[in-house]
């Protein structure tokens, strides 16, 4: 490696070194006990505009995804297609997926868009259509997964594989929270993934196979019902018996994005703690901004191969902005 381009190299991860850092730094010690009392085996609480995490337990450890999967092949379908795309479902993509697990019957050789497959899958979380998207997409269902897995990776999602779209078991099918929260952080980018994911009803219009119309109505929701919380954006929720109680979301206020992705014992405790760390994001931090010379250290001494020092400034481009416990300020992180 050329020595220019090796301190480029370690400039940025110095750089990011300090953004860890800061993540630590802030998620250390919630300021209530309710926060240390979570049943839920593994959580992030992440600033879905930075990648800043908040808060977390266990948020590298394997787990597998279910139906929060459909974030994923969403998005990808979304950067890969148009809503007006043609599924024409093939026998595989209806009857590898069982009647038992959810679906919006679809047949052979029905035809529907990519549009009213989308609202089917984020709305009744329907694996049939999940596949005929796959297909659509990817040309194949493994095609499509492969695409998944390579589209987390370049998201930093490092230790996902995707095996489906749908996101049944699989043993080869694993994620963790902290991936599932950059893959959420990217989709909630695409308007029309949030239009979509935040949806509570829709009419899918008939078609070549079914002459009427199916009704999609949004259940198990924090956008509406008793567990509503003010602000959601978009939302997936997953359940198998291997799985568990999966969960991602992403709330907005004032201008501040958070994301969720919680793997709880229960459905209600999934409602319940997912608020909880909305509202420790939401109250308990306050946005603090660098710019690049008050940032920036003048000298990090680097170890050249021959033994040399060789000296790197640090500056990052542009300004540098992360959330804060409200306890804290910027003359005490500076010291």
């Amino acid at each position: 490696m050329k020595k220019e381009k090796r301190i480029k190299y370690i400039c940025l991860m110095l750089f990011f070194a300090v953004i860890f850092s800061l993540n630590n730094f802030a998620a250390a010690e919630p300021p209530y006990d309710t926060i240390t009392q979570l049943k839920s085996e593994a959580f992030v609480l992440m600033d879905g505009d930075t990648g800043q995490v908040l808060l977390e337990r266990n948020m590298n450890g394997r787990i597998y995804p279910a139906s929060t999967t459909k974030v994923m092949t969403a998005m990808l379908s979304l950067e890969k297609g148009s809503l007006t795309d043609i599924i024409t479902m093939s026998y595989d993509a209806v009857f590898s997926v069982g009647r038992d697990t959810s679906h919006i019957a679809l047949d052979e050789n029905e035809q529907l868009t990519l549009e009213h497959a989308l609202y089917g899958l984020a709305i009744c979380s329907a694996n049939d259509a999940a596949n005929g998207i796959a297909e659509l997409i990817g040309g194949s269902m493994p095609e499509f997964a492969r695409q998944m897995t390579m589209k987390a990776k370049e998201l930093g999602a490092v230790n996902t594989n995707f095996a489906n779209a749908h996101g049944l078991h699989d043993d080869n099918h694993y994620t963790t929270v902290y991936d599932m929260a950059l893959i959420m952080s990217a989709a909630v980018k695409i308007p029309e993934f949030t239009k979509i994911f935040s949806t509570v009803s829709y009419t899918m219009p008939p078609t070549n196979k079914q002459p009427e119309s199916r009704p999609f109505n949004r259940k198990n929701s924090l956008i509406e019902g008793p567990d509503k919380y003010d602000g959601i954006i978009a939302e997936k929720t997953g359940w198998t018996g291997d799985a568990g109680f999966t969960y991602t979301a992403a709330a907005k206020r004032n201008g501040r994005t958070l994301v969720v992705v919680i793997k709880s014992p229960s459905e209600s405790v999934r409602w319940e703690e997912t608020a909880i760390l909305f509202d420790y994001g939401f109250n308990e931090f306050t946005p603090l901004s660098y710019n690049p010379a008050e940032f920036g250290k003048d000298k990090y001494v680097i170890g050249g191969t021959d033994g040399s020092e060789i000296y790197a400034k640090l500056i990052p481009d542009g300004d540098f902005n992360c959330l804060i416990p409200k306890s804290l300020n910027k003359n005490q992180l500076n010291h």
